[in-house]
């Protein structure tokens, strides 16, 4: 049973599962519903916008769409933008680009912005974009494709999963877990917490 709910129910406007499982983990009782939002046909319009505002841009869409469902209902978008060197790197899809990415990667500092933007009766409330630098060893090529095939980070913002073995590609790291896995927990409990949002919690 979850120790924490929300006065309305809380949506995960999501398909991320490394997302879903953060909050679950915080012991939130919350759904989860895919968003109707069109992110690959909005990226072509926000190019010029900076990483951090393309990261919001996205997030508050994606809340927006689930929130013009289910108005009344609180709705939590989160989305994440990876930008190294003045490039935005897109989730890889495929082991070539993946490598390919990895190898751009490997002995820079990367940045990814996470943000997140709380929704109700279709209106943001609140929203917020963190960020975490990221130092990647000099990796070989073999270690790249020996990373490649262990986490098969083709779906991943910067290709790797931090919450899996991506921790051992990075020599140094500026920023919180949560804010490089794509959920900037602690900023978003404390606004529902501030907003009085929480209705029950464990004794």
């Amino acid at each position: 049973m979850s120790a924490y709910k929300t006065i309305s129910p809380l949506v995960l406007a999501s398909s991320s599962s490394v997302r879903e499982r953060m909050l679950r983990d915080l012991g939130i009782a919350f759904t989860v519903i895919q968003p109707t939002f069109d992110e690959e046909g909005a990226k072509a319009s926000i190019e010029s916008l900076s990483p951090s505002e393309r990261a919001s841009f996205l997030a508050k869409g994606k809340a927006d769409s689930v929130s013009r469902i289910h108005a009344s209902w609180l709705v939590i978008g989160a989305d994440q933008v990876c930008e190294c060197d003045g490039q935005i790197l897109d989730k890889p899809m495929t082991e070539e680009k993946a490598f390919d990415q990895l190898k751009f990667l490997s002995g820079k500092t990367h940045h990814q912005h996470s943000a997140i933007a709380l929704y109700q009766n279709n209106e943001c409330l609140w929203d917020i974009v963190e960020t975490a630098s990221l130092t990647m060893r000099n990796l070989t090529d073999d270690e790249i494709y020996a990373y490649i095939q262990l986490d098969k980070p083709l779906t991943s913002c910067g290709t790797y999963h931090f919450e899996e073995h991506g921790k051992h590609l990075f020599s140094h790291i500026e920023g919180r877990d949560d804010v490089v896995m794509g959920l900037p927990v602690l900023p978003m409990l404390n606004e529902l917490h501030t907003r009085s949002l929480f209705r029950q919690a464990a004794a």
